[in-house]
């Protein structure tokens, strides 16, 4: 059962400033002050639908003007933020409250209605107009959202969800009913609102986002880090989109931006030195794999796939190229559930691909199949690790060449299933262990990407493991789910790199974010 505290929130920072009798530190620091700042994302969203996506990107441009019902520390941890509580009442009842006195950017108040409605696009079959989100796998199966008062939602689930119990919450947006009913969905593309720290003002994505803070904003959740007020202390924020590495550091450098994402490893000490500059480092949850699409030949033949895991140097990339900012994974398809979480450690006896060269082309031989050209797919950021594991394919056989696309080209082109190879990333901040199922599997209408992976008893496996309780029978399920997916090796997990970014000097209380979300509530600038 998991309850959340309720907490009180004035709706103007003059009634704090009132009942505390203090205003801030950071605040009187940037008082009358106008405050601007400038972000670079590394990749472009793709659209301004919330649950119409399946994009880290997309929800991190979403999070600036909106809030959900959990918020995720840095560390991980799940805490309440629009849910005041929520209480589990059998394994597949839940009874959420969600806090009062919180109002969108067009002044309605937010309520019980709001939140159903989100649900339903979000997490009901075709409840996004006809259609199913490719985000309700994140949301659990819901069978229902019942009304209880203005304030309170029961929700019942198809079957029983693990995840959903620890931290699929975090994915549940809540969303304007009346004014989606109002503009329709063209319309909220055009000019979306939500209850979160900034406004939308401006923009698209091909240029830049303008948004501006929210006056009424009702504060968020408590364990934000950083002092300040519970109103944005930043005026303004303008996003631009930056795909290109080099470019989002020398535009940090210049100071035309004041934060980036995803620093390049051989731009850390450049950062580091200069006086204006700094990286932060902060836990990951993104999984970086080469991805085969095993429907295109030589690919459909599995020794070719297990004969590319062995010839990949796990620890080369991940200490040498990455400076030992990343954890290899040696082709294993798991990720480790954070500290404290179920799960933890039940599987770190599992032994990866061990680079072997000679193993790898015993496998080459094996498969039948002569030298051959192909094309590895992917886009700015991981250009380098890209070429690199070209250079090692050429020592089995294959010569690789790197192909660079735009992110949301590359989503399509993948999904239509016109690319053999891919080198990507995957985002897995729930750190779910069926997270290859969702990436690879035929008939999964959400993927991310897909390889059209199928194998029946892979999936009879998922099905049976997915709802079960925490313990040693689910984690012997999913023993032999890894043991197969091992076996057909349909992606080959390469490393989970820590989240790098880089800010100028004077930004201040800003922290990574393990999902790679850019949290604004309580940065100034120290001008």
């Amino acid at each position: 059962m998991t309850q959340m505290k309720k907490l009180f929130i004035p709706v103007a920072l003059l009634v704090i400033v009132f009942l505390v009798g203090f205003v801030p530190e950071a605040l009187s620091q940037t008082a009358g002050k106008p405050q601007t700042i400038r972000v670079a994302m590394s990749a472009r969203p793709t659209t301004l639908d919330p649950v119409n996506h399946r994009q880290r990107i997309s929800q991190t441009m979403h999070r600036m003007f909106s809030d959900a019902l959990t918020w995720a520390k840095p560390s991980g941890q799940h805490v309440p933020d629009l849910a005041e509580s929520i209480t589990q009442i059998d394994p597949v009842t839940y009874v959420i409250k969600i806090r009062k006195g919180v109002f969108f950017h067009n002044g309605d108040p937010m309520t019980a209605d709001d939140l159903i409605f989100s649900i339903k696009r979000l997490a009901m079959d075709k409840g996004m107009e006809g259609k199913t989100s490719p985000r309700r796998p994140l949301a659990g199966p819901v069978k229902s959202a019942e009304k209880m008062d203005d304030y309170t939602v029961k929700v019942v689930l198809e079957r029983p969800n693990k995840l959903l119990q620890i931290r699929n919450w975090y994915h549940y947006d809540i969303w304007p009913h009346k004014y989606f009913e109002k503009v329709g969905v063209e319309g909220f593309i055009k000019q979306p609102i939500g209850v979160g720290p900034f406004k939308w003002v401006q923009g698209d994505f091909t240029s830049q986002v303008v948004l501006e803070r929210n006056e009424n904003y009702y504060g968020g959740c408590p364990e934000i880090p950083g002092k300040g007020s519970r109103v944005p202390m930043l005026d303004r924020v303008i996003v631009n989109f930056i795909e290109e590495p080099t470019t989002r550091v020398a535009a940090l450098l210049a100071g035309d931006v004041d934060i980036i994402q995803s620093v390049p490893y051989d731009s850390i000490k450049l950062l580091e030195s200069n006086p204006n500059t700094e990286v932060l480092s902060g836990m990951g949850t993104n999984i970086i794999a080469l991805s085969f699409n095993i429907k295109k030949a030589p690919f459909d033949n599995k020794l070719v796939r297990q004969a590319i895991a062995y010839a990949i140097d796990y620890e080369l990339i991940t200490k040498k190229l990455l400076l030992g900012h990343s954890d290899p994974l040696y082709g294993r398809p798991l990720d480790e559930p954070f500290e404290g979480e179920p799960g933890y450690g039940q599987f770190n006896d599992i032994k990866g691909f061990q680079f072997n060269l000679e193993r790898a082309r015993a496998l080459m031989k094996e498969a039948g199949v002569g030298r051959f050209s192909t094309v590895i797919d992917t886009w700015g950021e991981y250009v380098p690790e890209a070429q690199v594991v070209a250079q090692m394919l050429g020592d089995i056989g294959i010569d690789a060449s790197v192909r660079v696309w735009d992110y949301g080209v590359l989503l399509r082109e993948s999904r239509a299933g016109t690319r053999s190879v891919l080198y990507m990333r995957h985002g897995n901040g729930r750190k779910s262990p069926q997270w290859i199922r969702d990436f690879m599997v035929v008939g999964q209408p959400h993927n991310h990407y897909t390889g059209f992976y199928s194998n029946p008893t892979f999936d009879e496996l998922m099905k049976k493991a997915i709802p079960m309780d925490d313990g040693p029978e689910r984690n012997n399920l999913f023993r032999e789910i890894y043991k197969i997916a091992m076996e057909d090796v349909p992606i080959i997990p390469v490393h989970v790199p820590r989240n790098i970014e880089g800010i100028r000097k004077n930004v201040k209380n800003y922290h990574v974010c393990t999902q790679g979300r850019i949290n604004l509530h309580k940065v100034y600038l120290d001008k």
